[in-house]
């Protein structure tokens, strides 16, 4: 269990390390103008970071549109079927005294 917490932690920190320096290279290089396009590391690395970001954003994007379908099919799926409400005590008349 403590293992699959620290991995995830570690897991975390990589991934907002990714994403906050590809966002500040992206930001710092934003003027760039290039000479030579094909052999320019600067554009290269600008296209992975921009990579980066968009498959970040359309993970992100899934995510939501699966949780938003997930809670609206939960929400359709119970209507109007009734529950058999949880067995308590006092629904089942149980004489708690002596």
């Amino acid at each position: 269990m403590k293992l699959k917490r620290i991995t995830a932690l570690v897991l975390c920190a990589v991934f907002c390390f990714v994403m906050a320096f590809s966002v500040a290279f992206t930001a710092a290089e934003s003027g760039h103008t290039c000479i030579q396009h094909e052999n320019c590391l600067i554009c290269a690395t600008l296209r992975v970071c921009s990579c980066v970001m968009e498959n970040f954003v359309f993970a992100a994007a899934s995510l939501a549109a699966a949780i938003i379908i997930f809670l609206v099919g939960e929400r359709f799926r119970n209507d109007g079927k009734y529950e058999k409400p949880c067995e308590t005590p006092v629904l089942l008349k149980v004489k708690l005294s002596f």
